[in-house]
């Protein structure tokens, strides 16, 4: 496909409104990623498709016209927007080359902390001391937020290469945990989640000492982008950066001033890098118990003009513009999007 084939202005003016309403798909990391317990990637052959399905079924927008345009002028029928959370390295090495061959826009939400320190993300780390092959003692105990939980590991202490290829596709979604190793990543997700960053960190850096981890297991570990790799995201034009925290913190879970530091300090630090203003925010987690009416308050203080939430839903003239909604995109095939959007339009 051409990058010009999608005129957007052009297409907006020629496009009548109809009665469907606009939709924006959420993504995370597009690559082969095993194992991914949270079903955050999309592999680049999917991805492929998705643009697709969209080229040819819809009208791709920018995100910022969307959400403008929807209580202006008015979106054009199947109006349909592309983000991504989080700011992980392959939007640059492989969302973005697949955007530019399409033509089509992004906006990519990226917590700055992550970006300016160069760990990997907590998820993505717990993932690799707990589910990737190496080695834990048989009895492990941690200290999270002032309680000691146990766990013991039996058989899964030493986690060998072949037990980790048998359970490498569980996912959080399954009802059944495999082994103590799953059950264990399960709870401490739950925990790490509601934590603020300094309790989670101390948290990992006690499972960092108790665990050995394979040499295999750092091959393809996901990492953010450096500050190198964020300006080469936004280098010419095609895809919008917008803030999502500094430390992806449960924002409800924070004290005001808290909240003010991280909705603030994510926008200062990425306009600091990037040289431009960052007027769009997206909630971390993004449930309607993950943010309240004080980060509200504070997301609209610190001048973003539309902020996003991880609910379903279309976009209709009525939304509040610092609460819209976003469908969460899995590892589906071309065909299987399609079938999802078509059902969202039923």
């Amino acid at each position: 496909m051409r990058p010009d084939r999608f005129p957007l202005v052009r297409r907006l003016r020629r496009k009548k409104r109809e009665g469907n309403r606009p939709v924006v798909l959420l993504y995370h990391r597009i690559g082969r990623f095993r194992p991914d317990p949270q079903l955050l990637s999309v592999t680049p052959e999917h991805f492929a498709e998705h643009l697709e399905v969209i080229a040819e079924k819809y009208v791709p927008v920018r995100l910022a016209d969307l959400a403008g345009a929807d209580r202006e002028a008015g979106a054009p029928a199947r109006a349909l927007a592309v983000t991504f959370d989080d700011g992980y390295a392959d939007n640059l090495d492989s969302a973005k080359r697949l955007l530019e061959r399409s033509g089509l826009p992004a906006t990519v939400f990226v917590t700055s902390g992550y970006v300016r320190r160069g760990r990997p993300f907590w998820w993505d780390e717990l993932e690799r001391l707990l589910l990737r092959p190496g080695c834990l003692p048989g009895a492990l105990t941690l200290e999270v937020a002032g309680e000691t939980l146990r766990w013991e590991l039996g058989d899964d202490s030493e986690y060998t290469p072949a037990r980790f290829a048998k359970r490498v596709g569980w996912n959080v979604l399954e009802r059944r945990d495999p082994g103590p190793r799953q059950r264990i990543y399960r709870e401490l997700c739950a925990r790490l989640r509601v934590l603020d960053d300094p309790a989670r960190e101390a948290v990992l850096a006690d499972l960092r000492s108790a665990a050995w981890i394979a040499d295999t297991a750092e091959t393809e570990l996901p990492r953010p982008l450096t500050v190198g790799e964020l300006r080469r995201l936004a280098e010419g034009g095609l895809i919008e950066i917008g803030a999502h925290s500094v430390t992806h913190p449960v924002l409800a879970q924070l004290r005001p001033h808290e909240q003010r530091a991280e909705v603030e300090g994510s926008k200062d630090e990425l306009e600091a890098v990037l040289a431009r203003p960052v007027t769009s925010f997206a909630y971390p987690y993004g449930t309607q118990a993950d943010f309240d009416e004080t980060t509200v308050r504070l997301v609209r203080g610190a001048g973003f003009r539309h902020a996003w939430t991880s609910t379903p839903g279309g976009l209709d003239g009525e939304a509040d513009p610092l609460r819209l909604p976003r469908f969460v995109v899995r590892d589906w095939s071309g065909d299987g999007l399609a079938r999802r959007l078509s059902a969202i339009e039923a």
